[in-house]
């Protein structure tokens, strides 16, 4: 029932007491949780009345009817359970700063927090950093676009990551997945196709210098393996 992208956000959540999927649209995810024992119990929260009732279809659909609880809320506004897990998937980096800014204090006593956004996960990472959370797990997945799904907890420090590991994600570049590997090597690619065309602005011409020569080391280091 899981597409690459939804597989990739359950296998990054812990098993946990209570998870609550933000914006659960069909309910995929928040059923697969619940059914495979990820979450003794799970909220299905959506702001919006026609992917709830989707969810509550999906629900219905499968015959499966304790432990679930679905709820019309911004974010965890209106979640009224004790969370220990919260994913937020799907979104924009705009609302989900803003989702977890509204219930910071709720949001940094969970064990975890995944967080998948469909572009911008750089600002993502360094958002979250900011916040005093910290890195537990990264995972990609490819369905026309790359994704990059992140656990987080908070944890009150601030580790300091360079750029291209904030870019990249450092847990990522250390694991080095295949699928990263040709994501790194594409990057390259269009980096290098780009460069041409920046040497009447230095300023990026540089910059772009710089990343390729960070994205030349990490690909040759898998090609010297």
């Amino acid at each position: 029932m899981l597409d690459r992208r939804l597989q990739s956000i359950f296998d990054l959540v812990e098993p946990c007491e209570c998870c609550v999927d933000i914006g659960c649209d069909h309910g995929y995810l928040a059923l697969q949780l619940l059914v495979q024992h990820k979450a003794k119990s799970v909220v299905a929260a959506d702001m919006r009345e026609l992917p709830l009732k989707s969810a509550q279809d999906t629900f219905s659909e499968n015959h499966v009817t304790e432990g679930i609880s679905f709820v019309l809320s911004d974010g965890i506004a209106s979640v009224n359970e004790n969370l220990d897990a919260a994913v937020i998937a799907g979104m924009g980096v705009d609302n989900v700063k803003k989702i977890i800014t509204q219930d910071l204090l709720r949001f940094r006593k969970m064990k975890q927090v995944i967080v998948q956004v469909n572009k911008n996960t750089e600002e993502m990472r360094r958002w979250m950093i900011n916040q005093g959370f910290e890195i537990e797990a990264e995972k990609m997945s490819y369905i026309r676009y790359y994704y990059t799904v992140v656990r987080y907890r908070y944890t009150e420090t601030k580790n300091s990551y360079s750029d291209f590991e904030y870019r990249f994600g450092p847990l990522l570049l250390r694991e080095k997945p295949p699928i990263l590997v040709e994501y790194l090597e594409k990057t390259l690619a269009y980096q290098m196709e780009l460069l041409n065309k920046l040497k009447s602005k230095p300023q990026k011409y540089k910059a772009t210098e710089k990343l390729i020569k960070c994205l030349k080391q990490e690909v040759d280091k898998e090609t010297t393996v």
